[in-house]
């Protein structure tokens, strides 16, 4: 018989590392394409950060696109990302759910309409 307790721990500490990777970088929100943990959700959180988990992948990359950001594909690439930037980012009510808005975004790099 094991204990996990090993398992959760080193589990815990990575996610400890990735987190503050992500913390370091100082953004206002972090848009990701799957599910994310529900402890990191709780961190990112606590330092005033907002998380959009599950986009899907052609989302990811207008946004990327329109903020001139960077799409990680791996937790791996924190170390010197590209990070994109717009004047405001707010979710606004719309019919039959919310509506991101990235407002501000420089001008050359388009716009879309999702």
């Amino acid at each position: 018989y094991g204990s996990i307790d090993p398992l959760v721990h080193g589990e815990t500490t990575a996610l400890d590392i990735m987190v503050r990777r992500v913390c370091a970088l100082a953004p206002s929100v972090v848009v990701v394409g799957a599910s994310v943990s529900h402890l990191a959700v709780q961190r990112l959180l606590a330092e005033r950060i907002a998380l959009v988990a599950n986009v899907r992948p052609r989302l990811l990359q207008r946004v990327a696109r329109c903020t001139g950001a960077e799409v990680l594909r791996s937790t791996h690439q924190l170390t010197d990302p590209r990070l994109g930037s717009c004047d405001r980012w707010r979710v606004a009510p719309a019919p039959g759910g919310a509506l991101m808005l990235f407002e501000g975004c420089p001008p050359a790099l388009g716009g879309t309409c999702l």
